[in-house]
């Protein structure tokens, strides 16, 4: 993943375990800005990435300055489904679920992410109060 800085590595829970895993998704932390691009220090999680096995691709969702992502949960979008062959899973098909922290709000939200397509985003966050 280009010397990212990842933490909390999880998997659909369907593969737990299982060699055949193709996705693993985690905290990303290589995100200070520095005017440029990314520096190489890691910091605290300002994202979550999803790293592809079978490609050696990775993608990514950076969070708004000043928010903090933590650990995500996978949930597969069918329920746990564990009647299912894993070979007629499709892996993606899941949710990344986690908390973010706004630092300048000083409020937290359970955000959603497609786990087919971390780029776009949050498809849902919801705010504490």
């Amino acid at each position: 993943m280009d010397g990212a800085c990842i933490d909390h590595p999880h998997v659909d829970p369907r593969f737990d375990g299982d060699r055949r895993c193709r996705y693993i998704y985690s905290t990303w932390s290589n995100g200070m800005f520095d005017g440029e691009g990314w520096s190489t220090s890691g910091s605290p999680p300002i994202g979550w990435c999803r790293y592809d096995c079978a490609t050696g691709k990775a993608e990514r969702w950076v969070a708004p300055r000043g928010c903090f992502c933590e650990e995500p949960v996978i949930i597969p979008k069918d329920g746990c489904a564990e009647h299912v062959h894993p070979d007629a899973v499709d892996e993606a098909h899941t949710w990344l679920v986690g908390m973010m922290f706004d630092s300048a709000r000083g409020v937290s939200c359970l955000a959603i992410l497609d786990g087919g397509d971390l780029t776009v985003g949050p498809v849902c966050r919801l705010w504490l109060r």
